[in-house]
């Protein structure tokens, strides 16, 4: 190979290389759980994004909802729970609140619409009790 296509190829090399750095994402975090590093926050992170995800598709699977529901175009991924922590936390937490931080931000920025599935008479499951007028789970009963 000549030296002119070496050098054409280590620059095509390098630009792709500084494209491909501008998308990449490097955590930053506000915040700490109970005093662990930088590594250590971020394997726990992982580990609550991959169990978010893990759960939601298992329920999924079986036609339930899980406390939240986020649109095909927002993935459960360690950024989305960084990205909720840092606009909720600084300094020092404990696990408990990241986990219900978490919880709570999610359920509230991505509910989920009812699943209503058709029963064998063409009803939909889960109505009788509006149909009675019993109240909704849920809702509070009045006293008699």
């Amino acid at each position: 190979m000549s030296s002119q296509r070496i050098i054409l190829f280590s620059l095509v090399i390098l630009f792709s290389i500084s494209c491909n750095a501008n998308n990449n994402w490097s955590p930053k975090l506000k915040f700490s759980i109970e005093g662990s590093t930088y590594i250590e926050t971020l394997t726990f992170i992982s580990g609550v994004a991959y169990s978010l995800s893990y759960s939601s598709a298992k329920l999924r699977s079986r036609n339930l909802n899980n406390f939240y529901c986020l649109p095909k175009n927002i993935k459960m991924d360690s950024k989305l729970i960084i990205d909720i922590l840092n606009e909720e936390h600084s300094g020092d937490i404990s696990s408990e609140r990241v986990l219900q931080t978490t919880i709570d931000q999610l359920s509230g920025r991505y509910p989920c619409k009812p699943i209503q599935l058709e029963s064998k008479n063409g009803g939909i499951k889960g109505s009788d009790h509006l149909k009675k007028g019993k109240k909704g789970v849920g809702e509070k009963r009045g006293r008699p």
